[in-house]
């Protein structure tokens, strides 16, 4: 395993047990890798998965380099029972159970002339954003229902997105990678950095010393006890979410460098929430990335994925939100997947209540 320095493990808070669904894309199909995480530690360490399940969801006229982006071709979301595999332009959606591991096969009604940059679970809901706000679609037993919205000026204005993250069962928000902006959907309003009025001189208008240079989401984010957790180079940042009457604002950015040094590049890592202890206020994430370099000796048929524990150790601010302060890893671990040539990429992981494990 790379490493450019000693890394201490640190005695996890959480307790609890958790299935970690990863999924890795190649060019041909998507492998769903389910392995145990047991109080912040990987029970599977330097083990070859086999397959959960295998989603048909070939790309093969696609450029390897359109995947460095969120707009990708499929799109993956998951319940307590399912994980669905959604593409952007075509008339069907796949389902693997989480349980038995069965797939299923279902045609859909397809939105004519629509390309979804997006696939998002809401709640109950799952939801899809095209190239513009104009529109949102909600998925129900195969049809895609178009919903008119509201709230912004530029409602058919061309997006970027770089990153999303779900707040409640009915809310989310997205990042527009060409404005530096984030819009929240409840109707689309826009979330902008937070200004204190009391520090700024009459018509100023400064961005505190935190506010990134690009857009701060990348690919899905986690909302944690009034924080948003995104990706970032070598780590996670976070930032405060802020709602005064009916705006809403980000912080400034928290970084929260990793202690292990690996290729962690944002557009490649994928980030879940695995827990939080409420007496030390500890909060738990598990990132997950691809290692694409290396290629190890007698095990030419299969690729490393990288996977860290991490514990935030936060402290309670006046409104209840919990303030992130530093971070530890819990563990650290390599799987291994099976690989038929080309990049693999780890597009999305989920974490849920533990049922059985097929390592």
């Amino acid at each position: 395993m790379p490493s450019l320095r000693t890394v201490t493990l640190e005695r996890s808070a959480i307790r609890n047990n958790k299935t970690l669904c990863i999924i890795c894309q190649v060019a041909s199909h998507s492998a769903v890798y389910k392995i145990n995480i047991l109080d912040g530690r990987v029970m599977c360490h330097d083990k070859a998965l086999r397959p959960h399940c295998i989603l048909e969801t070939s790309m093969c006229d696609v450029e390897v380099g359109i995947l460095n982006r969120l707009h990708r071709p499929w799109h993956f979301v998951c319940d307590s029972t399912f994980i669905y595999a959604a593409p952007s332009i075509e008339n069907k959606v796949y389902t693997c159970c989480l349980d038995q591991g069965n797939i299923n096969h279902t045609v859909s009604t397809w939105p004519v002339g629509v390309e979804f940059l997006l696939v998002v679970r809401v709640g109950s809901k799952v939801v899809g954003i095209s190239d513009s706000f104009r529109n949102v679609y909600h998925l129900s037993q195969g049809e895609w229902t178009c919903h008119k919205t509201s709230g912004l000026p530029d409602l058919d204005k061309k997006v970027v997105l770089s990153g999303y993250v779900v707040l409640s069962s009915s809310t989310f928000m997205v990042s527009n990678a060409e404005n530096n902006y984030c819009f929240l959907h409840d109707k689309w309003s826009v979330v902008k950095p937070f200004l204190k009025p009391e520090l700024l001189p009459s018509g100023w208008q400064l961005l505190p010393s935190g506010w990134p240079m690009s857009a701060c989401l990348s690919e899905g984010c986690m909302f944690a006890k009034g924080f948003v957790y995104t990706c970032s180079y070598g780590g996670l940042d976070a930032y405060e979410l802020v709602e005064q009457g009916d705006s809403y604002y980000l912080g400034e950015r928290v970084g929260l460098q990793f202690s292990w040094w690996n290729c962690w590049e944002c557009n490649r890592m994928c980030l879940e929430y695995i827990g939080e202890d409420t007496s030390s206020g500890a909060i738990m994430f598990c990132v997950v990335t691809g290692d694409y370099f290396l290629l190890l000796s007698g095990l030419e048929d299969v690729r490393p994925v990288r996977i860290t524990t991490v514990q935030v150790k936060t402290e309670e601010m006046p409104d209840g939100k919990l303030k992130p302060k530093t971070m530890s890893h819990v563990d650290i671990g390599t799987i291994f997947v099976e690989w038929y040539g080309g990049a693999v990429w780890t597009r999305d992981c989920f974490a849920a209540a533990t049922a059985s494990i097929q390592a």
